[in-house]
């Protein structure tokens, strides 16, 4: 199994933790773990974006199935789908800036192993 593939946890786990309310978890704790793991297990660039992209399209996916399954089954108030695109576009600014980081990270240690 690839671990890259850990990356679609946000998929599933988003929606769980919105509308199950388990509020032990965090989802920028686990985006920042996320975040992590990409960098250590990446060994090239591409890779590393492949990896960043995935959970950038995972966070914002789950997102709004955690907004729709919100909306149709625990409370239809017309602010709902706002503030569900408001966590999607917060979590992905954030997903954008921490693989901002990470491909720094990643060009210096191959700059470093070429060196």
């Amino acid at each position: 199994m690839k671990l890259k593939y850990l990356n679609l946890i946000p998929l599933v786990l988003f929606p769980l933790i919105y509308i199950c309310r388990i509020s032990v978890i965090d989802p920028m704790i686990i985006i920042i773990a996320l975040t992590v793991m990409n960098i250590v297990i990446s060994q090239t660039t591409n890779a590393y974006a492949v990896s960043s992209a995935m959970l950038l399209v995972s966070t914002v996916i789950g997102m709004v199935i955690a907004t729709y399954c919100y909306f149709y089954f625990i409370s239809a108030d017309s602010e709902t789908p706002i503030v569900g695109a408001f966590f999607a576009i917060v979590y992905g600014i954030f997903v954008v800036l921490f693989a901002g980081i990470g491909a720094v990270i990643i060009a210096v240690k191959n700059r470093r192993q070429k060196s």
